[in-house]
C-alpha cells in the first residue's frame, strides 16, 4: 500500500479528514459478501506510460486528465478516439499541472495546479479565460485536489502543509478563495445540484515530519449554510469522486481496488464491482465518471485501459 500512495501522492492524487458549522457524523457499514452488479462492456487502451488522475463525460466526450504528461484529452464518446490534446502550450503557459477537471456542455473547467489558476475551456470555439486563485501563502506547499461547479459558483479543494489550509473554498470569479468546510483534504463534486465530498486520508505527523495516511473515511453533504452532515465509512476504502447512480451512491475505492454503492437511508454498503488482481497493492484503480444513461466509465491505471461498465441487471438502480 505503501508503494500504490507514494506513486498516487507524487502523481498529485488525493486525500481527507472535516467540520462545518454544524455537523451530524452518522456511521454507515461495509457488507462482507461482495454483490457483483457491473460488468464491463467496452474496454479501451490508453497510453503505457499515462496516469489518469481524473475523468469527466459529457454527451458527447470523454475528458481524461494525464497527470503522467501533463496534458488533458478530448475522447468522442462513439468510437473513443482522441479528437484534441490540451497542452501548456495550447494554453499559452510554459508549463501548467493539471490535476482536476469539470466539465459543463460547453466548458471544460480545468484546475492548474503550477500555476494556482481555473482554466474556462469554450469546447465550441477553442478560447479561454483564466481564473487565478488569490490569498494563497507562497511558502506553503499547495496541492489542489478537486474542481466542482454548481450554478456557475466554483468550489475547490486544496491539500496543504498548513494544517489550517486543508480546507474546501468556494472561488468568487476575481479568484479569491472563501472557505466553507475546515480541516478538509479530499475530493469534491456535486449530486442533485449539491455540494459533496469524500474524505480518504489525513495528515499525521512523527518524528520524520508530516505524511499522508490512509482512514478517517467520510462521505461528506454541505448544504446551502455550509452545514455538514458526515457518513464514516470503512476506513480500508479511501474513496475517490462520489457519484449518483440510480437511487443510490457510488465511489471507486483505492483501498479495496472496488466500485462501492452506497445505501444512504440503510447505512450499509456492498461492493458492486473489484478489479481482477492478486493483490490490492498491484491495483492502481482510478476516478470514475457516471453518465447520464446510467454507464459507469472507470480508469484502470494498472493496465493503462478505461472501461466502460453496465448493470447487468437494472433492477439494481433502485433495488439495493
Amino acid at each position: 500500500m505503501l508503494k500504490k500512495l507514494a506513486v498516487l501522492i507524487f502523481s498529485c492524487l488525493f486525500l481527507v479528514s472535516c467540520t462545518g458549522l454544524k455537523e451530524r457524523k452518522v456511521d454507515i457499514g461495509l457488507e462482507e459478501d461482495n454483490d457483483i452488479q457491473l460488468v464491463q462492456s467496452e474496454s479501451v487502451q490508453l497510453e503505457e506510460n499515462s496516469m489518469i488522475q481524473d475523468i469527466v463525460i459529457n454527451k458527447q466526450f470523454i475528458f481524461l486528465n494525464d497527470s503522467a504528461n501533463n496534458i488533458v484529452q478530448i475522447l468522442d464518446k462513439t468510437d473513443y478516439k482522441v479528437i484534441k490534446t490540451l497542452s501548456a502550450q495550447n494554453l499559452n503557459e510554459n508549463l501548467w499541472i493539471p490535476s482536476s477537471l469539470y466539465v459543463s456542455e460547453d466548458t471544460l473547467y480545468i484546475l492548474d495546479n503550477k500555476q494556482k489558476q481555473i482554466i474556462l475551456y469554450n469546447l465550441k470555439d477553442d478560447t479561454y479565460d483564466k481564473i487565478q486563485l488569490n490569498n494563497l501563502d507562497s511558502v506553503m506547499l499547495n496541492t489542489f485536489m478537486s474542481l466542482t461547479v454548481i450554478d456557475e459558483k466554483m468550489y475547490v479543494s486544496l491539500s496543504a502543509n498548513n494544517n489550517e489550509a486543508n480546507c474546501i473554498y468556494e472561488v468568487a470569479t476575481s479568484g479569491q478563495l472563501k472557505k466553507i468546510v475546515n480541516n478538509f483534504i479530499g475530493y469534491v463534486t456535486s449530486i442533485d445540484n449539491s455540494l459533496v465530498a469524500t474524505n480518504a486520508y489525513f495528515h499525521s505527523q512523527d518524528k520524520d515530519g508530516i505524511h499522508i495516511t490512509t482512514g478517517d473515511s467520510k462521505m461528506i453533504f454541505i448544504n446551502e449554510k455550509n452545514q455538514v452532515t458526515s457518513y464514516q465509512l470503512n476506513d480500508k476504502i479511501a474513496p475517490f469522486k462520489l457519484y449518483k447512480l440510480g437511487d443510490f451512491m457510488i465511489t471507486s475505492s483505492l483501498g479495496t481496488a472496488s466500485i462501492i454503492k452506497y445505501d444512504i437511508n440503510n447505512r450499509t454498503s456492498k461492493v458492486i464491482y473489484s478489479m481482477n488482481y492478486t493483490s490490492v497493492e498491484n491495483a492502481y484503480i482510478g476516478m470514475l465518471a457516471v453518465d447520464v444513461d446510467n454507464s459507469v466509465y472507470l480508469i484502470d491505471n494498472s493496465n493503462h485501459t478505461l472501461m466502460k461498465l453496465v448493470y447487468h441487471d437494472e433492477k439494481h438502480l433502485y433495488e439495493y
